[in-house]
C-alpha cells in the first residue's frame, strides 16, 4: 500500500463516522467536504448501504441547502450518495 492509499484510507476511516451516524438515524449528512462525498460516492457504487444516504453541501448554491432544510430535507434521490445520473 503506497503512502497516499495510506493516507485516503486514514480519511475515509474518520470521514466514515458521518456515514453511520447517517445510517442510525435519518440518512442524512450535511458537510462542506467534496472529497469525502466523492470518495464515498465511490465506495457506493459496490456497498449497497450506503447508497441512500443523503449528502448536501451547505456551501453550494446550486444544491440549495436551506431551500432543502426549509422543506423537510426530503430524500432527493439526486442527492444520494449511490445516485448514478447515466441511469435517467
Amino acid at each position: 500500500m503506497t503512502w497516499r492509499s495510506r493516507k485516503k484510507k486514514g480519511k475515509i476511516l474518520k470521514d466514515c463516522r458521518l456515514v453511520e451516524l447517517a445510517l442510525a438515524t435519518d440518512r442524512r449528512v450535511v458537510s462542506l467536504d467534496e472529497t469525502a462525498r466523492d470518495d464515498f460516492r465511490n465506495i457506493a457504487a459496490s456497498v449497497e448501504q450506503i447508497q441512500q444516504v443523503v449528502w448536501v453541501n451547505a456551501e453550494r448554491d446550486d444544491e440549495k441547502p436551506i431551500e432543502w432544510l426549509e422543506t423537510g430535507a426530503n430524500e432527493d434521490r439526486t442527492r444520494t450518495l449511490g445516485y448514478d445520473p447515466s441511469e435517467d
